[in-house]
């Protein structure tokens, strides 16, 4: 997977993200197996992604390493790797979560998500990202002291 990185303004939407992909220099591009300007377009495949004004369909454009062999999708940092929420209600219903708040105001504020995705997003962020984010503030404080 590649993702570029997109301002936080920016709104998440099929023609936006199709506006970033036809301006891209494939070229430019590094591979994650770290060589560069190897990547050509392979195909596309759809996903949703659940906004307050529904599901949005994207058509995600797949590249093909030519040293490597492996294919990536690139996506746009706003979106959430195997996941139809986007980032933006994800930190929303982590941060009310976490501050014991009712989840009505995300789930009003983007009528797609229902009880079944607020479970998912606080599942995977239990059982992976509250370990990685405590290690990481565990380190910056470490490397703060020295």
């Amino acid at each position: 997977m590649i993702t570029l990185f997109v301002e936080k303004n920016n709104p998440l939407t099929p023609n936006f993200y199709n506006d970033v992909i036809n301006n891209l220099q494939f070229h430019k591009l590094t591979c994650p197996c770290g060589h560069s300007g190897c990547l050509s377009i392979h195909g596309y495949y759809q996903r949703s992604v659940k906004s307050s004004s529904g599901k949005l369909v994207f058509n995600i454009c797949r590249v093909k390493c030519e040293c490597c062999g492996h294919t990536h999708a690139i996506l746009l940092s706003s979106m959430v790797p195997y996941s139809q929420v986007s980032i933006s209600d994800q930190i929303s219903i982590i941060n009310n979560y976490l501050n014991n708040l009712p989840q009505e105001f995300v789930m009003n504020a983007t009528p797609s998500i229902d009880e079944s995705c607020f479970r998912h997003v606080i599942r995977a962020y239990r059982k992976y990202w509250h370990e990685k984010l405590l290690s990481d503030a565990s380190a910056l404080l470490l490397s703060a002291s020295l």
